[in-house]
């Protein structure tokens, strides 16, 4: 009978301590809870690229940001579309604040992609900051926006301009208008114009000279 009370004694004595030692965890890990709930979480400010900003394929893009807690920041990581990209952990030190992020990261396809920065602090504490970016094709270009060099022409013509009607299509000059007696017109500064029928030359002075073996007639106009 002694050893089956003292059997049931221990038995309770053991369980009596494992309800202890629950009460005992219970009440740690909500005021664990309590405490983690009170700390503010790191602050995380991403400064490039800005928000809603549209980037060109398929140029690899700049992301920079910063992470402030009260006691420091251990590690900042860059996650795009749910995919882990690069992290910045914070020297053999210790946890600093500010701790900066700076990386690359490659957009893969055209449209809109999430960037999420994350941010931990001594006590594991999380703190993120997102923005969305649209990933656009580079632009194609027009061929009214090349430049061409346009030769010019030997009339001075340049493209647009229209042909004077005393001008041939094949670019021969223009040929004299008419006078008001029918004959044709020269412009004042012209070639000098024909004599007319009634005009007559004047007789050609005609030079001798007389050497020892020969004569030499020279006419003159």
């Amino acid at each position: 009978m002694k050893d089956k009370k003292n059997f049931r004694t221990c038995l309770l004595v053991v369980v009596a301590l494992l309800l202890l030692a629950l009460i005992v965890f219970i009440g740690y890990s909500y005021l664990a809870m309590r405490v983690q709930a009170n700390i503010a979480p790191p602050q995380v400010l991403i400064h490039r690229p800005t928000n809603f900003t549209e980037v060109s394929l398929p140029n690899a893009q700049v992301v920079h940001a910063t992470a402030r807690a009260e006691g420091g920041v251990s590690r900042v990581e860059l996650w795009v579309d749910g995919k882990f990209i690069s992290a910045q952990d914070a020297p053999e030190s210790g946890a600093i604040s500010p701790l900066v992020l700076n990386t690359y990261w490659q957009p893969q396809g055209a449209g809109r992609h999430e960037i999420v920065v994350r941010a931990y602090d001594v006590n594991q504490v999380e703190g993120t900051g997102s923005i969305l970016v649209t990933a656009t094709e580079p632009e194609e270009i027009l061929s009214a926006d090349i430049a061409v060099d346009v030769g010019i022409d030997p009339l001075g013509l340049v493209e647009g301009d229209e042909i004077p009607s005393d001008m041939g299509t094949s670019g021969s000059p223009p040929q004299p208008s008419a006078g008001g007696d029918g004959s044709p017109g020269y412009s004042p500064g012209g070639p000098a114009a024909p004599p007319s029928a009634d005009e007559v030359p004047p007789d050609p002075v005609v030079e001798s000279h007389q050497s020892d073996n020969s004569r030499i007639l020279i006419r003159t106009f």
